[in-house]
């Protein structure tokens, strides 16, 4: 078992370096389309929406002057990610294991770190069988934005005592690499996640996992890393 010299409080969502939306946000497409008046043929393959600006997917959807419907499609989306897509996520190879490996680890502290509200993400959790993996759960009273996600992760860099325990933000997303690096938060790039390569590496993030079972390895360096880290092999 790999132990880090350093005690850590890991942060992470369940979006992304847990669970791929991906299947959940085309079905929710498929929803709004059909709630527009415009239903997608069921055989389609639509997995390249997911790596497309929404509106530029849309305009190659639904044709030339839909705007109106476009903008209805658009607007449902989210509803419908929040009401029944966020269900129909993947389980991202290899992340239940690297949630075990991390709570054997007596040195590393899993916090689950949402912008969405305590209910929703219990209901998430008991749904794909996670209500156990994290020590804490730390979630928005209310609904939140990201820039309320970033305040708060700023007021935990304030709050956290490096000498007790080092906060570190795993994600998957560029946006919170950004954040992380802004606050000063020490990131690890979750490299299985919908961001590419490219993507994430201009954030410049401290560390880049490649896979799950490489994150445990990355903490494990962080007594003597000094230079942005990449686990290999």
């Amino acid at each position: 078992m790999w132990e880090s010299a350093v005690r850590c409080r890991l942060l992470m969502d369940w979006e992304g370096p847990l669970l791929d939306p991906g299947p959940g946000m085309l079905l929710a497409l498929r929803r709004a389309c059909l709630r527009a008046g415009r239903p997608l043929p069921v055989e389609e393959d639509l997995s390249w929406v997911l790596n497309t600006p929404l509106e530029g997917a849309l305009e190659a959807l639904l044709g030339p002057g839909s705007e109106a419907e476009r903008t209805q499609v658009m607007a449902n989306i989210p509803v419908y990610f929040q009401r029944w897509g966020r269900y129909w996520c993947r389980e991202q190879a290899g992340a239940r294991a690297m949630l075990g490996n991390l709570n054997e680890a007596s040195s590393v502290e899993t916090v689950l770190f949402s912008a969405e509200t305590a209910p929703g993400v219990q209901t998430l959790l008991t749904h794909y069988d996670l209500e156990r993996s994290f020590d804490r759960i730390l979630c928005a009273r209310r609904q939140a934005c990201m820039q309320c996600k970033a305040a708060t992760a700023e007021r935990l860099s304030r709050q956290c005592d490096p000498a007790d325990r080092l906060l570190v933000w795993l994600t998957d997303d560029p946006r919170e690499l950004r954040f992380a690096k802004y606050v000063g938060i020490p990131s690890i790039a979750a490299g299985w996640g919908r961001a590419t390569p490219e993507e994430l590496e201009a954030e410049a993030p401290a560390m880049l996992a490649p896979e799950p079972h490489d994150v445990l390895r990355l903490l494990a360096g962080l007594g003597s890393a000094r230079e942005p880290a990449v686990a290999v092999g």
